[in-house]
């Protein structure tokens, strides 16, 4: 900030005396009359957002205009978003049914040239984050997927040598595919004699690639909303125009007349889904949005909250809630609510009960979290229906529905299936 102030003394910079969220420091932003001298701001007909952790390229301002100008009933530009490092590849399969069916990899980390480097681990999202368990691995999968590996600028020119270590939950071998060889681990199928962790060695194919972080944003099945292409490799893939559903705040051009006419951010998500609140929002009123594929944008994704983190976890489940409540056709959102009340009663049930006649200390870590949202979604709810009701709009809540699309992505598992397996085969009678 001070740096700013030196450099560019004609930039304003706005200060909260309070941590009012993404959503109340844009609107903070948006809401501001007077510029850095104290003279009222100029009129103007568009607001750009982009995230204090991305870089833009020199165009990317220029392009998303462009595509703005072009349909006065669009409200909103998304830029092409792309994660910030370059990544390596190592394809992870299953091989045979029976681990298809039942099977777990669990990836415990990475070394590199001899040394632990954890934090260059990346997965796609066939892999599941553990946070249930307080040891090792971190992330599991069931059906394979794709470890990727962060470049940075102090690895030696050609091969990197890696060694993943994996553990193996179930009958099954898994193959590793690198690009320049291809290694295989194997579960020994006897719960006593398996080795925990086994330390697969691989030569990676140093041939770097792009990662998207969000093409624009998506609505999928259940009510949850998406970075469209994210964690897809760019092949180009995404290079033309095209409307979307929704806009990240990542990085986003604004018509004015678009927000008078719907509102700003709701300052009562805080963090997470206040775009795709205030999205779906416009789409009721009749507004519609674009793609710019060459306002090109680097992000470092999740940097302040951690992705499947505590505090990321609870505002992402507990928003989806709270605007499908205000925003989806009512059998939605009050089916997306119920759900999530139904699993806190049987994480009680599983948790406590269970483990108590089962004569276990009871595991509270789950149910805590699902208490926690639970809690806060129904404080919320009230006010989210009176605007539900109170809401002008000229599109039928259920027309938009077309928009629905199967997350083509899905681990297809839980962790809760996870720890049944694990004490299946850790029990007596199994061994």
């Amino acid at each position: 900030m001070e740096r700013c102030q030196e450099e560019f003394a004609h930039v304003r910079i706005i200060q909260s005396l309070v941590n009012t969220g993404f959503a109340g420091g844009c609107n903070l932003g948006l809401t501001t009359e007077f510029d850095h001298s104290g003279a009222a701001l100029q009129d103007f007909d568009h607001v750009a957002l982009i995230n204090n952790d991305a870089t833009a390229d020199s165009a990317w301002l220029e392009e998303m205009n462009r595509v703005m100008e072009s349909d006065p009933e669009v409200g909103a530009v998304a830029a092409k978003v792309l994660l910030t490092p370059k990544y390596s590849e190592i394809l992870v399969t299953p091989e045979g049914t029976q681990a298809e069916k039942s099977g777990f990899i669990g990836i415990h980390g990475v070394r590199i040239n001899g040394s632990r480097r954890d934090d260059r681990l990346r997965f796609d999202e066939t892999f599941l984050r553990d946070t249930m368990l307080l040891d090792t691995p971190k992330y599991w999968t069931q059906r394979g997927g794709a470890i990727r590996i962060v470049e940075t600028d102090g690895d030696p020119p050609g091969p990197l040598h890696l060694e993943i270590g994996v553990e193996l939950v179930g009958d099954f071998s898994i193959a590793f595919q690198s690009g320049l060889n291809r290694e295989i681990a194997r579960s020994s199928g006897d719960a006593k004699n398996q080795s925990p962790v086994q330390w697969v060695p691989l030569v990676v194919d140093r041939q770097s690639f792009d990662l998207i972080n969000s093409v624009g944003c998506e609505l999928y099945r259940r009510g949850f909303g998406g970075d469209r292409g994210y964690l897809e490799r760019d092949h180009q893939q995404f290079e033309t125009s095209v409307e979307i559903f929704a806009w990240s705040g990542a990085a986003v051009l604004l018509r004015r007349s678009y927000l008078e006419d719907v509102g700003l951010f709701d300052n009562r998500l805080f963090l997470y889904y206040e775009d795709f609140d205030l999205s779906w929002r416009g789409r009721l009123a009749g507004w519609r949005y674009l793609y710019a594929p060459r306002a090109v944008i680097r992000h470092s994704h999740a940097q302040t909250s951690i992705e499947g983190s505590d505090l990321f976890s609870f505002y992402t489940t507990r928003n989806r809630l709270l605007v499908l409540a205000k925003n989806a056709p009512f059998r939605i959102g009050a089916r997306a609510g119920l759900g999530e009340i139904y699993r806190l009663i049987n994480g009680v049930f599983r948790e406590v009960f269970l483990q108590i006649a089962n004569r276990e200390k009871p595991s509270l870590q789950i149910t805590k979290s699902r208490w926690k949202v639970v809690k806060s979604y129904l404080g919320v709810l009230p006010s989210m229906l009176y605007q539900r009701w109170t809401m002008e709009r000229r599109v039928p809540r259920r027309s938009l529905m077309v928009w629905q699309k199967d997350k083509e992505i899905d681990p297809g598992f839980n962790l809760e299936d996870l720890n049944a397996h694990r004490k299946i085969r850790e029990s007596p009678k199994f061994n």
